[in-house]
């Protein structure tokens, strides 16, 4: 018997989602597929095969989400078995995803691991029987995920004993064979799905994509490399800790500090003309370094500072490179002209002062304007 009309699924909406995302699974999540979700989602539509294949599916998916009388005959036949049929397409899934997240499990410990280390031997055999698990429960099939951690338990043990080293493929394949004995009917009914309910579905795949993101992230850091400023290879988890104490980040993080106290001290006003200021729409803070001056720089200062330049990069005192010479004059030049302009613009404004700059009084003014006429 079909669900109701306000429980049913669009077939329009699953294909417009399938378009839109069927490499993270977005037609499977609509139709409550989550285990077939999370596994196109962390293997990029099931290997791409999947994606393919969707488009074919996808129709059926959405009569057996409607439990159309159709697909439910084909269900209620098919259980007459002991077990589900054997599947070679899932099969394949859950050699290849339990390999997949036992490569990104193990890398994350770094290749100084001994292969027999009791860390390596739990975290190898979790995500293996995890990725197996995963990609045996979509559908109205399921696994029981000790199955899996005893195939591949097992198969650790065997390659021990044979002096083989241990391998993340054989492990997984040791686990998919495990997991085979342990096909059974799942009820995937309509009823069944709504009673997962919409936030704890919400959880259950925040914490997955997290904890599949957290290893990634990790098997990243550990593994990979950069290559320096001659030709060196540098480990990918130190050039982000040498980054993190950068000047360019320290600039940034002091900038998000100074917005987010302009917040608490004058709300969003005060927000939105700090976010000004540090995106130097008027170019000054450009000029200001180019010519090596503080904010607080006077207007005698600037023209000095000019002149003493201008003196020194003119092309006509450097002959012998007067193109490079010239490019920076022009700089200089320009630097200046957008500073003289601005104080031309101020003043006009009325915003007088020896320093152009002083206590940033130009937009100072300009906060205390905006607040006068709120």
């Amino acid at each position: 018997m079909a669900v109701d009309a306000k429980y049913r699924k669009s077939t329009c909406v699953a294909y417009a989602l399938y378009f839109l995302g069927s490499l993270t699974g977005l037609h499977h999540f609509y139709l409550g597929r989550d285990f077939q979700g999370f596994l196109y989602l962390s293997t990029l539509g099931g290997y791409g095969l999947g994606t393919v294949l969707d488009l074919f599916r996808l129709r059926r998916y959405v009569a057996d989400a409607n439990e159309e009388d159709e697909e439910m005959a084909l269900y209620k036949l098919s259980k007459k078995l002991k077990k589900p049929w054997w599947n070679l397409e899932r099969g394949v899934y859950q050699a290849l995803t339990g390999t997949l997240y036992s490569v990104i499990a193990c890398g994350c410990l770094g290749q100084d691991w001994q292969y027999y280390n009791f860390a390596y031997v739990v975290v190898s055999t979790l995500a293996v029987s995890l990725g197996v698990w995963v990609a045996g429960n979509y559908g109205r099939q399921k696994v029981d995920f000790t199955f899996p951690v005893r195939g591949s338990i097992l198969t650790y043990a065997m390659m021990w004993f044979l002096g083989e080293q241990p391998n993340s493929f054989w492990l997984s394949i040791g686990a998919t064979l495990s997991a085979q004995h342990n096909r059974e009917f799942r009820n995937f009914g309509a009823a069944q799905r709504r009673q997962r309910g919409f936030c704890r579905r919400c959880l259950v795949l925040a914490f997955g994509t997290i904890l599949l993101g957290g290893g990634v992230v990790g098997f990243a850091l550990i593994n990979g490399e950069v290559e320096g400023e001659h030709g060196e290879k540098i480990p990918l988890h130190m050039a982000v800790r040498n980054f993190l104490s950068s000047p360019v980040w320290l600039e940034l993080r002091q900038a998000v500090d100074e917005l987010w106290q302009e917040l608490t001290k004058d709300g969003w006003s005060g927000f939105f003309f700090k976010l000004r200021d540090l995106a130097d729409v008027d170019g000054e803070n450009k000029a200001l370094r180019t010519l090596d001056l503080p904010l607080s720089a006077t207007n005698q200062e600037i023209k000095s500072r000019y002149r003493k330049l201008a003196k020194l990069y003119h092309p006509d005192m450097n002959r012998d490179n007067p193109t490079a010479a010239a490019e920076k004059f022009m700089e200089i030049s320009s630097a200046y002209e957008t500073l003289t302009k601005l104080k031309s613009a101020r003043s006009a404004a009325g915003h007088h002062g020896d320093s152009m700059f002083d206590g940033e009084a130009g937009r100072r003014s300009d906060r205390e304007h905006f607040h006068d006429e709120m």
